[in-house]
């Protein structure tokens, strides 16, 4: 029973309890949180479909265009050395943000006035970052927490932050993303990267929001293996740029739903083998209720197991026409186009890289439209690669 308060003891007496110890750690900390407000207030670009409201209005003697001005070119991915350099960034990070260590913020549709659309949005993001019972850990790159504001409670306060989020001023609750920071060594431009991710992640949130229902088709990636050792397969979204429910990257890890489904895929990409034919699925839109907020888009049939994450597919070039219930069994990749005109062409092709323990498979990065698709089955496993 004594260990705790020695514990605590010694760390008092190692670090201290003044403005050289843990008032140092706190400063740094409150240091963490003025730099991820300032990454929020800038995270979406001029052209994204969203915008991204800090709950804190911006300092005394800043408009919204001259704070963000003075983030992007002498904040944003800057070391911690020019910062502390910069008499006016240090003044503006002093009266920005929260007095602690917690940022609260909105990510809207950008146009959209109704709350309650609003709060789908923010559900939506809450869930892609959080982890669930039977959710793998290593596909969820970022975590940040949803909570909410009553409207009762908060009142006119409330009120003032739903019009600066270009929300209509109502009894409706506000749901509301949160950041804690309380890591003292976070480096500037992880901050930063940090933004660039949770962008791409709101890009997709919004597919799962917005997007109708329509019919999306994938290709084989990857070989076959037999199908008495491993019954799975990969297949690669077909990317359109046309329709915005298929501007999207996705690489899906699947099996036959049942036995019978599993020979007649089995016999169908032997078929195409044989006929020198692309292994082709198209979606076949289950039945749905238009009212329910998770119809089965893309983004819904293969995340959530409101659709028992099932793909029922017909077999593009089968001559029978048959079609089969695909179980999904990992999501490598799911990634929505960057439409913003900001985006440019890299300097080298980047390709992702994903596969098992018998398949390595190398996909090309889409970047900037026009650009091409292509898929390589490697021979094998780069070294220090894992499994």
């Amino acid at each position: 029973p004594g260990a705790a308060p020695a514990g605590i003891l010694m760390s008092h007496n190692v670090i201290g309890l003044s403005n050289r110890g843990y008032g140092r750690i706190l400063g740094q900390c409150t240091a963490t949180t003025k730099l991820f407000y300032a990454m929020w207030l800038t995270v979406a670009r001029d052209d994204d479909p969203f915008v991204c409201v800090p709950l804190q209005h911006i300092p005394e003697g800043y408009d919204i265009g001259s704070a963000k001005k003075l983030i992007k070119n002498r904040i944003a991915f800057k070391p911690m050395a020019a910062i502390y350099q910069d008499s006016e960034v240090k003044e503006f990070l002093r009266d920005c943000g929260p007095d602690t260590m917690i940022n609260t913020f909105v990510v809207n549709f950008r146009d959209n006035k109704d709350v309650k659309q609003a709060n789908k949005l923010q559900v939506a993001l809450s869930d892609a970052m959080n982890i669930f019972v039977g959710t793998e850990a290593c596909r969820v790159p970022l975590m940040i927490m949803q909570s909410g504001l009553d409207a009762k409670k908060h009142g006119e306060g409330l009120e003032e932050f739903k019009r600066r989020v270009g929300l209509l001023v109502d009894d409706e609750n506000m749901n509301v993303m949160v950041n804690c920071c309380m890591n003292p060594w976070q480096w500037n431009e992880s901050i930063f990267a940090i933004g660039e991710l949770f962008r791409r992640i709101v890009l997709n949130c919004i597919g799962r929001v917005e997007d109708s229902v329509v019919n999306h088709r994938f290709i084989l990636s990857g070989s076959f293996v037999d199908i008495s050792k491993d019954k799975s397969i990969y297949i690669e979204y077909l990317t359109g740029a046309d329709v915005p429910e298929h501007q999207y990257q996705v690489s899906v890890k699947v099996e036959g739903d049942c036995d019978a489904d599993q020979r007649t895929l089995s016999n169908y990409i032997n078929s195409c083998s044989i006929k020198d034919l692309p292994v082709v699925f198209e979606t076949v839109t289950p039945s749905y209720d238009d009212k329910d907020d998770n119809v089965p888009n893309l983004y819904n049939i293969l995340h959530l197991q409101d659709w028992k994450q099932k793909i029922c597919v017909k077999l593009v070039n089968d001559p029978d026409g048959n079609i089969i219930s695909l179980k999904v069994l990992d999501i490598p990749r799911y990634q929505r186009l960057d439409m913003s005109s900001t985006v440019t062409y890299p300097e080298k092709q980047k390709y992702f890289i994903y596969g098992d323990s018998t398949r390595t498979i190398m996909s090309h990065v889409m970047s900037k439209l026009p650009d091409f698709q292509h898929t390589v089955t490697l021979s094998g496993r780069p070294h220090s690669l894992t499994e």
